[in-house]
């Protein structure tokens, strides 16, 4: 009995030693993508964003690297956000963190689960928790400073469009772009030319939409139809469509689908009033100001990035 036990003894020490190893392991293979100032942004942290943002979803692996970059310039801009609160004291402390992290743990322990089993499925140590834990509540407090209602209303009122359920009816020449830069240049100097044609008088907008759109609106004269800011069209189409007068005609931008130039035709304005869209024009305030941050931020902070995943590789909030 007495050799069994030792056996166990033995067995169970070295299980713990080969966990313990197994999860330096684990870390000492995680990888440093990006560091900005002294924080590092690590691999690990991008393949939980994206497992997060995925969920069951299945993309191909062209998707998936688009995601990665993207979500590395995310969590770049987040360090930036970041720094720029600590250094105007946004302080957090210890406390408010262990507050969070209890209310966590009781929500957790109400579905049968603790706070290692959350961390181990999110492949995330408990460090790294409560820097996210910190990140929230600094953004958090910085917010409530800054996003005041009449903030809010103002920034509705100058962007009323946006939110007010106003409806713009829009017509388009979509011009063909390959998959190179220097077609992409091409297609952007053609758009600006034809656009220029129709505003001098040179020729029509029905003739340039004949002759050069690549859409099946051309022969409709490339009317789209009523849109609406988030829907039935791409964002970026949306956001541009409805920075547009009745007869005004949009500088040449590119999308995924090729180069196009719009033309607003009606506008139908919204009734909604800000009360009725409060939450919406919060949520595209702070992306506006955690942007906007970011940006202005970029200079004041080192970022460097490791080697294939420079900030050049992707465009990009909280």
């Amino acid at each position: 009995m007495k050799v069994v036990s030792l056996f166990s003894h033995v067995g169970a020490a070295l299980l713990l030693v080969a966990m313990c190893l197994g999860t330096a392991n684990a870390q000492d293979q995680d990888t440093v993508l990006a560091t900005v100032g002294e924080a590092q942004i690590m691999e690990s942290r991008i393949d939980r964003y994206v497992t997060q943002k995925l969920g069951d979803r299945v993309v191909s692996d062209d998707q998936s690297s688009v995601l990665r970059k993207e979500a590395l310039s995310h969590f770049v801009n987040r360090e930036l956000v970041n720094h720029f609160l600590e250094l105007r004291n946004y302080e957090v402390g210890e406390s408010q963190i262990q507050l969070k992290l209890e209310i966590l743990v009781a929500n957790l322990d109400r579905v049968g689960q603790t706070l290692d089993d959350f961390l181990a499925k999110q492949n995330q140590s408990k460090e790294s928790l409560e820097r996210e834990i910190a990140w929230k509540i600094r953004w958090e407090k910085y917010l409530e400073k800054t996003l005041t209602d009449e903030v809010l209303e103002n920034y509705f009122k100058t962007r009323r469009r946006k939110f007010d359920g106003t409806e713009v009816r829009v017509a388009q020449v979509l011009f063909r772009v390959l998959d190179t830069p220097a077609s992409l240049e091409a297609a952007l100097e053609l758009a600006a030319a034809k656009k220029s044609e129709v505003e001098s008088g040179k020729s029509t907008w029905k003739t340039v939409v004949e002759t050069n759109s690549i859409a099946a609106s051309r022969e409709q004269e490339g009317v789209v139809g009523w849109i609406r800011i988030a829907e039935p069209m791409p964002r970026e189409f949306s956001e541009v469509a409805f920075g547009l007068k009745p007869g005004e005609l949009s500088d040449p931008f590119a999308s995924k689908f090729g180069v196009h130039v719009l033309k607003c035709l009606e506008v139908k304005p919204g009734v909604a009033n800000f009360g009725d869209v409060r939450e919406d024009v919060k949520t595209s305030a702070t992306k506006e100001l955690f942007e906007r941050i970011a940006a202005r931020h970029q200079s004041e902070v080192a970022v460097e990035y490791a080697e294939g995943w420079g900030n050049n590789s992707s465009d990009n909030a909280p």
